[in-house]
């Protein structure tokens, strides 16, 4: 779609999330995602490799609370074939697993500063849900949304965190009640997709776990 996944390793990897927004210049929105990982380097080998998702929306019809018909923009996901990357890029990620790591919002500015996936246009956007007791609900006609973005509940105080905070400045990976980060490689939707082996990121890769959560404390989530 974008690149040549497999063959040789030429000299210079170009990073695969360069030419996927150059590819993507006519899309008004879209998030790419960090959907899987895979180191298959060796003493005399170097091979890293990623798998992403990206996000795009498409007009759809539906019907509001009055009956009306209205015109909405709905996501929906692209999985793109296994890239080669550069070591240098895959251990830039390593803690990134299931996070938005390139987005372009619809203003046309593109960001390369990771964050939780639906944080960045989804979340918190009356246009699809409301907050209620803490927690964001979607509302009918879009709660495909939740599965979409993994299933997990999204807490306020995280997501106020992430706003204030975070946002355009730096990757945000929130706080467990139990300490551990809620977002990225190193938590727990993560590890179980790790540990189970759906994922393709070898539980003893060198860089996994590699670095610290980067998170200022955060708000706390379930």
């Amino acid at each position: 779609m974008f690149l040549t996944a497999c063959g040789g390793e030429p000299k210079h990897i170009k990073s695969p999330i360069d030419i996927m927004i150059k590819e993507m210049g006519n899309e008004p929105v879209y998030d790419i995602v960090l959907y899987d990982l895979e180191d298959n380097s060796g003493l005399f080998s170097s091979d890293y490799k990623h798998q992403y998702k990206i996000i795009k929306e498409k007009d759809s019809l539906m019907i509001n609370n009055a009956g009306e018909e209205l015109v909405q923009k709905i996501p929906y996901t692209i999985t793109t074939p296994w890239y080669k990357v550069s070591k240098s890029f895959f251990k830039s990620h390593a803690d990134n697993m299931g996070m938005v790591i390139a987005s372009k919002d619809s203003t046309g500015k593109i960001s390369k500063i990771p964050a939780p996936l639906g944080y960045s246009r989804y979340v918190g956007n009356s246009r699809y849900g409301h907050w209620g007791g803490g927690t964001w609900h979607f509302f009918s006609n879009y709660l495909f949304m939740r599965a979409m973005f993994g299933g997990g509940m999204f807490y306020r105080n995280n997501y106020n965190t992430y706003n204030s905070s975070y946002r355009g400045r730096q990757a945000y990976y929130g706080k467990t009640t139990t300490g551990s980060p809620k977002y990225g490689t190193k938590s727990s939707a993560m590890q179980k997709r790790i540990n189970s082996g759906t994922s393709k990121y070898r539980s003893g890769s060198r860089y996994r776990s590699s670095g610290s959560s980067r998170s200022r404390g955060g708000g706390f989530g379930k």
